[in-house]
């Protein structure tokens, strides 16, 4: 099911809901001035009500999983629609971070949990260039400090161009999870930072698995490879539909390299003897892509 497809779908669901319950609404009325105590039809309205609401407030989460370097901050940076997170050489990532849709007239804030503190602490707010380097200011300071304030989880709330147009998605959450080569260079607790990232794999509706076109068959990629099959093996097995894999920088092809579907094909074997069954995989270009939106936009922030 396309985009387009879903939304008009939603919208179907919701527009027939909320038509029958202006219809049972004025039966009841009608009921109501006939004597009628009108309580099967009253408990008939509040589950409508309650179905409504729920549709209304879905939330969806999908985790996105990467080795460093495979460009999965680009990726996320071309689905948002603006370069806001960093994507250095070394490890950016280092907890959850939950990057929620806003409205384009809000305010973009990037958002800091604690241990042991309800209400987080405000990061930045602002356009997506003084996010990113204030979000990378403080990745550089908790890693010099082996997170001595107990960070949790971080929350990017910014317009999230993709799914822009597709008000069914408004509960709708990509996770940013750190992946193994950022366990192991974290300068903290490496356990904790792992069990971070494979919780946030247990919850999600959806997996988005970036993979480095040139480097796919990397130990650190068969590892993460193995920790997903473990965590949500039961998941996968129901669920095949739910994970994609992106096969991302194929635009690094040099003229004499593999062609491209060539390249798939080997990824697709690589992935049926790791047990997932018929892997739907998306050769794409993450830098391509947010160049093309950031132009589209006239931004100068390159």
């Amino acid at each position: 099911m396309s985009s387009e497809q879903f939304q008009a779908a939603h919208e179907s669901i919701y527009h027939i809901g909320t038509r029958l319950l202006e219809y049972l609404q004025e039966l009841r009325q009608d009921r109501l001035s006939e004597g009628d105590d009108t309580k099967s039809l009253q408990s008939v309205e509040d589950n409508i009500n309650k179905a409504l609401q729920a549709l209304k407030d879905q939330k969806y989460q999908v985790a996105v999983i990467a080795a460093m370097k495979a460009g999965k901050s680009t990726f996320l940076n071309a689905v948002i629609g603006a370069d806001v997170l960093a994507s250095e050489a070394e490890a950016c990532t280092i907890c959850r971070t939950d990057i929620r849709p806003i409205y384009t007239i809000a305010t973009p804030r990037l958002l800091e949990y604690r241990q042991g503190q309800k209400e987080p602490v405000i990061i930045a707010e602002g356009n997506a260039s003084l996010i990113r380097q204030k979000f990378l200011d403080r990745t550089h300071k908790l890693r010099a400090t082996a997170n001595q304030d107990n960070t949790t989880r971080f929350e990017l709330q910014h317009p999230i161009e993709a799914i822009s147009k597709l008000s069914s998605l408004a509960g709708f959450t990509l996770v940013d999870t750190p992946g193994p080569n950022e366990w192991e260079s974290a300068g903290f607790s490496t356990v904790a930072l792992k069990q971070t990232a494979l919780e946030a794999l247990r919850t999600c509706d959806a997996i988005l698995f970036v993979l480095d076109y040139s480097s796919f068959k990397d130990n650190t990629n068969s590892e993460l490879l193995q920790d997903l099959i473990e965590q949500r093996g039961e998941f996968l097995a129901k669920n095949t539909g739910k994970i994609y894999f992106i096969l991302n920088k194929v635009d690094r092809k040099a003229e004499g390299d593999r062609a491209i579907d060539d390249v798939i094909a080997d990824l697709k074997r690589a992935l049926i003897g790791f047990g997932i069954t018929d892997p739907v995989i998306y050769p794409t270009s993450a830098w391509q892509g947010l160049l093309a939106k950031l132009i589209q936009q006239g931004t100068e922030q390159l």
